[in-house]
């Protein structure tokens, strides 16, 4: 075996090395060399999240503090307001991905993210490689099983293939050297164990990202302009107002720092668009308002067509507008259709309960024996309840007036809706019959017990037609707005 194979070694101390070699030698395995070139000049340290660009079709770079987001049709990512020292003022915002010049954005993302990377955690994760590949070494050279020893080899292959990717391509051309060594040594291996066959696995390399030179920090006036250009590129009012005001607010902030002729005539035409910004924000709070009160006040009167023409004159005023709040515009729509709905369903509500009314009447002539006759048994009935009376000679008829009012509400088949009404009725009726009877049995015996069950009765009559009457009651007033 060639004796200069270990002189590459990087990060393993030279005994560790002279051991692994010496292991090696003594197995009598082919050549391995482990490339763990030193990367002590890459751990250079680095502070605060990444600066990205986010490059537009006419060449504008805006800046993201740290990565920036997909959603949809949209990017997301906080932009600055001033300088990126210290703990700096970030605005999160959003912008259409058609704006992005994604081929430039992604080249300068994944050269960023690379340099970070490298300045960060790449010398400690090939380190933990090394370290790895060193350990199945040793392990291959501890045993004598071939199976075993060619396990471990393909093993750390695979471990060995896969770290570029997951690696940014870091150290790519020592890890391809690695494996290509790594590959002899698995060749070997099936040599040695008789295999006729060897399967042949590629793996396409894995190359750094051409690196990027990162653009400077931007001036106090890059930043500005910045917060100006995402302001036009938004279709958020509430974000343009925002944006407006934070330039100015920076513009206040680097006075010092600004060209004096630029600044004034920025502010200007800043204060002149957040001026226009806040005019259409409260016309179209002011259209809405009274829109919504009109349309409110149409729909509770099962208005249809008056809820209809409401949504004209809102699109006729918008459009005279030039359609200025999409947004505010769109949420202002959905809530007037709700009112028309609200409206269409009231309107289908007071149609049904009008065809109802005509059944609630006739079953108010048919019940109306019964209901007579419970209208007069209130006061003797609420004297039993009391356990007052009522005088003896009005008891039995009471109790004949009942029974006759029951027998002829049987006889009455009520609509559908009033079917509840017609249990109740029938119950109070009960109730009462045998309130009257019991007050009679406790009159003649004097037992009270049977004039306290009578109190029992009368009180559940009383109560089931009044609850009757509300419901009818209830069911005569119209529909109202729900």
């Amino acid at each position: 075996m060639d004796s200069g194979v270990f002189s590459r070694v990087g990060s393993l101390s030279r005994a560790r090395a002279a051991r692994v070699r010496r292991r090696l030698v003594a197995c009598s395995l082919p050549t391995v060399v482990l490339v763990l070139m030193g990367t002590a000049g890459l751990r250079a340290a680095a502070s605060g999240p990444t600066i990205f660009r986010l490059f537009l079709h006419d060449g504008t770079a805006l800046v993201s503090y740290g990565e920036y987001a997909r959603v949809g049709d949209r990017v997301v990512f906080s932009m600055p307001l001033g300088p990126l020292t210290g703990v700096p003022d970030l605005q999160l915002v959003n912008i259409p991905a058609t704006a992005v010049d994604w081929g430039r954005t992604d080249r300068y993302a994944d050269s960023m993210r690379y340099e970070h990377y490298v300045a960060t955690r790449a010398a400690s994760d090939y380190d933990a490689l090394t370290s790895q590949v060193a350990s199945a070494i040793e392990a291959m050279t501890k045993t004598t099983d071939p199976a075993e020893r060619l396990k471990l080899a393909e093993s750390i292959r695979g471990t060995v293939a896969d770290w570029p990717r997951d690696h940014f391509g870091y150290r790519a051309a020592n890890v391809r050297e690695i494996l290509e060594l790594l590959d002899q040594t698995i060749a070997g291996f099936r040599a040695s164990s008789g295999a006729q066959q060897f399967k042949l696995s590629l793996v396409a390399g894995i190359a750094p990202p051409p690196i990027v030179p990162p653009l400077p920090p931007p001036t106090p006036k890059d930043a500005i302009e910045q917060v100006l250009e995402v302001a036009r590129l938004s279709d958020t009012a509430a974000d343009r107002t925002t944006l407006y005001q934070a330039a100015i607010d920076r513009l206040s902030a680097e006075a010092a720092s600004l060209p004096p002729a630029w600044a004034r005539r920025t502010r200007r035409a800043v204060e002149s668009s957040l001026s226009t910004e806040l005019r259409w924000q409260r016309d179209y709070r002011d259209l809405a308002r009274t829109s919504i009160e009109d349309a409110s006040a149409r729909a509770a009167h099962a208005d249809v067509r008056g809820v209809e023409a409401v949504l004209d004159r809102v699109r006729r005023r918008d459009a005279q507008w030039g359609h200025r709040r999409p947004d505010a515009f769109s949420a202002l729509l959905e809530t007037l259709q709700d009112r028309l709905e609200a409206a269409q369903t009231l309107r289908l509500d007071r149609d049904r309960w009008e065809l109802e009314q005509q059944a609630l009447k006739r079953y108010r002539h048919q019940a109306g024996p019964v209901l007579e006759a419970l209208d007069r048994a209130t006061r003797p009935l609420e004297a039993i309840k009391a356990l007052a009376g009522p005088d003896v000679t009005a008891l039995d008829p009471l109790q004949r007036s009942l029974t006759v009012a029951l027998r002829r509400l049987v006889l009455v088949e009520p609509p559908p809706e009033l079917k509840d009404v017609q249990a109740l009725l029938v119950s109070a009726a009960r109730l009462g019959e045998q309130a009257a009877a019991l007050r009679l049995r406790a009159t003649m015996s004097g037992d009270l017990e049977a004039a306290r069950n009578a109190s029992s009765a009368a009180a559940g009559a009383l109560m089931l037609r009044q609850r009757a009457q509300q419901t009818m009651e209830a069911l005569s007033q119209p529909p109202r707005l729900r």
